[in-house]
């Protein structure tokens, strides 16, 4: 299985060697990244109109009230532990400790993909519950240190920022990392920090199942378009650069005049 980086580099490669104009080749990138927003909007779009008009929230009751059921004062605590690793303060730490890291080894276009990620879908994703506006559910309360959230439900801020930062982190980790093992290792462990961290969020019930796909699908798609267009302003930029160093083929010689004999 390729890693993320090749997945993305092989689109890219292929419009690079057949698209001669740079202005075009841009062009092209920016339109395929605007397809997979569009798929992913889609797919956003269409969950929202079902949450709107009730066709989820059987199921999502369904599902909280099967875990609440199985809660226990251990997993209590595990899920309080678990969540706080998803909230915007930490989001916040671990984006800037990873920021300066990724700027020590001088990878400065990986900040600028991890902060340009973070930022705006922390953005966005307050928009789109200032839109929604779905209240938080409310069939039961667990007793913790820390206040219920008053904000909109849809779509999870937790489910969204776990799932920007932490694959956001990983690409980059799998790109640093040249060894197999190491990179199955920071795929393996992402992944099932966003899993369980939103499982924690229907754990505690203060979000919907459906709340927390939404956040998931948002936060994907808004990874892969800013992974994506990094990764065309790096191809461009390399192309630009060899384009700027290759020398003028000289014309030939022309052939010298015969000897007349004597």
């Amino acid at each position: 299985m390729q890693d993320a980086r090749a997945l993305l580099a092989r689109p890219l490669r292929w419009l690079l060697r057949h698209v001669h104009n740079l202005y075009v080749a841009v062009e092209l990138a920016l339109i395929i990244a605007l397809a997979v927003a569009l798929a992913g909007l889609w797919g956003f779009a269409e969950l929202a109109e079902a949450v709107g008009k009730g066709e989820t929230q059987r199921f999502d009751d369904a599902v909280l009230l099967w875990l609440n059921r199985h809660a226990t004062p251990t997993l209590d605590t595990v899920a309080l532990q678990i969540t706080a690793v998803g909230n915007g303060l930490t989001v916040v730490v671990v984006a800037l400790v990873a920021c300066a890291f990724l700027w020590a080894v001088r990878e400065r276009v990986g900040v600028l993909l991890l902060a340009m990620a973070v930022a705006g879908g922390d953005l966005l994703n307050r928009v789109l519950k200032g839109t929604f506006a779905r209240p938080r559910p409310e069939l039961f309360v667990l007793d913790t240190p820390f206040a219920r959230p008053v904000s909109a439900s849809f779509p999870s801020g937790h489910a969204t920022a776990s799932m920007v930062l932490y694959l956001v982190l990983a690409y980059l980790l799998v790109r640093l990392c040249g060894r197999a093992a190491f990179k199955w290792v920071v795929i393996i462990v992402a992944g099932l920090l966003i899993f369980l961290i939103g499982l924690s969020r229907l754990y505690l019930g203060v979000h919907y199942p459906s709340d927390v796909i939404a956040g998931y699908l948002f936060g994907f798609v808004w990874a892969a378009c800013c992974a994506f267009g990094i990764e065309a302003v790096r191809g461009l930029r390399a192309r630009g650069r060899k384009e700027e160093v290759q020398p003028v083929s000289e014309a030939p010689a022309p052939p010298e005049p015969a000897e007349e004999g004597v």
